[in-house]
């Protein structure tokens, strides 16, 4: 009998000191005005940050409706749609997503407390930002009226928000409260470098620098106590996962204190730092632009890396990234993915198989991209007798919009096509423009190929037979 109780101890002991496993997480519901023949679910974690993220592909029925599986080992922020949502291990999650209007949207079920209030927070995209409004609208307003009449009246309802919460873990108000100090850091730091330009006629980067300079500083001036009281314990580690945190983890990572309250360095901090840079830097080795990087040197300072830092998760992603590249290379399968014309027509990019496809990535921000779209037109009316070679634009705009009246102001004659860029992740389009050159057999002739302007790209195209 005592036997039998030590084993029945022992077994316990096994049970409890067992690592944790990961607890499958189930998601049902329906994409309501769902777009396009490919749904995903986004991580926005540190790893997407790294540009390499755990998505899960979503299949849909006709009817837009779904189930997901996916595995977690901890609570963790995806963009579902127009959503933010949050997701434990083990949750059961009812949604309806209304990919319209995130507002409309509605969760039932684990963690659809957390996901109803994460209707609430401030966008965050290329186009909206902060508490700076769509395309930083609220950069016009002076000084006390962004303070007082637009940024903090939402700050202070979120906090209320986020305390009235009543069956939500500890860790997500702590990161909700990151969230909200990392917005009002972010917008007073965007807020300050869009409202000094407006005191500078015709502002240029370059020759207004030193100006520029001392007018921002002036306006930080006013905003100095407030950066410091939210800036007070922002640097954590577990921020890192926060889109918001990482956007300002610059000023946050400041040891002289002079912005936000002094740094101390914290390990994870300075691990996503160190391999973000690297694994940016391995990037722009594989571009439309010439490099004077070398793949091999920088992957000796990516394994020199992984030796210095104690996160193992970079270690892992520092391998995920150097794999992901070494899919894409000539003569590889092309990705296929369906982007919409502007009148929002479906076109998938393997209906064009059986033919050269040159693809120009860009958007409408892009300065370097419209400086290269003269050269493409050049060379689509040298090539356009030739109907087995096809120049196709690829807008990669957040703002489908501003794409569309772009091209209602511009005359862009070749097949011009938006897209979502969580469909283009495959490609590993870290820098735009970049360009692609696809063979008949839908595979890669380059996956970086040369830019318009660059001689060889008229030769090449010349070449193909």
């Amino acid at each position: 009998m005592r036997n039998m109780k030590k084993l029945i101890t022992i077994i316990i002991l096994a049970l409890l000191l067992k690592p944790a496993q990961a607890k499958e997480t189930i998601i049902k519901g329906i994409l309501k005005s769902f777009s396009g023949d490919k749904a995903i679910l986004i991580d926005v974690s540190d790893k997407a940050g790294m540009r390499v993220p755990k998505n899960f592909n979503i299949e849909l029925n006709s009817n837009s409706e779904f189930v997901l599986k996916i595995d977690l080992q901890e609570p963790e922020y995806f963009k579902l749609g127009p959503n933010t949502i949050f997701l434990k291990p083990g949750d059961r999650l009812l949604v309806k997503i209304d990919c319209n209007n995130r507002k409309n949207s509605t969760f039932n079920g684990n963690s659809s407390e957390e996901c109803n209030y994460l209707k609430t927070i401030p966008e965050f995209s290329q186009v909206d930002i902060g508490y700076l409004g769509k395309n930083y609208e609220f950069v016009k307003r002076d000084l006390s009226e962004f303070t007082n009449s637009i940024m903090l009246p939402q700050v202070k309802s979120s906090m209320e928000a986020l305390e009235r919460l009543k069956s939500v873990p500890d860790i997500f108000k702590e990161r909700e409260a990151a969230r909200i100090k990392s917005n009002v850091v972010m917008s007073i730091m965007l807020y300050t470098a869009g409202y000094s330009r407006k005191f500078i006629e015709n502002f240029d980067v370059v020759k207004d620098r030193e100006l520029f300079a001392k007018l921002r500083g002036e306006h930080i001036e006013f905003f100095k106590d407030m950066l410091m009281e939210y800036g007070k314990d922002l640097a954590k580690e577990g921020n890192i996962v926060l889109p918001e945190f990482r956007k300002i983890v610059v000023w946050v990572t400041d040891t002289s204190g002079s912005l936000l309250p002094a740094y101390k360095k914290i390990d994870r901090i300075e691990d996503y730092n160190l391999v973000s840079q690297l694994i940016q830097k391995y990037a722009s080795c594989f571009t439309s632009y010439p490099s004077d990087k070398k793949p091999d040197d920088v992957l000796a300072e990516l394994n020199e890396a992984k030796s210095s830092i104690s996160t193992q998760l970079y270690k892992d992603l520092i391998d995920d990234s150097i794999n992901e590249y070494s899919i894409i290379k000539k003569g590889s399968p092309a990705f296929d993915f369906t982007g919409y014309d502007i009148n929002n027509k479906p076109v998938k990019l393997s209906q064009f198989k059986g033919k050269y496809i040159y693809l120009d990535f860009w958007a409408t921000w892009c300065g370097p991209c419209i400086k290269e779209y003269p050269f493409f037109m050049e060379l689509y009316n040298k090539f356009r007798e030739r109907d087995d070679i096809l120049f196709i634009s690829i807008s990669t705009d957040q703002d489908k919009d501003k794409w569309v009246q772009y091209l209602k102001e511009h005359k862009h004659e070749n097949i011009s096509l938006h897209v979502s860029n969580s469909y283009l992740s495959q490609y590993k389009i870290a820098f735009i423009p970049r360009f692609i050159l696809i063979g008949k057999d839908f595979t890669f002739i380059d996956p970086f190929a040369p830019r318009p302007s660059q001689p060889q790209t008229e030769e090449i195209l010349k070449n193909l037979k």
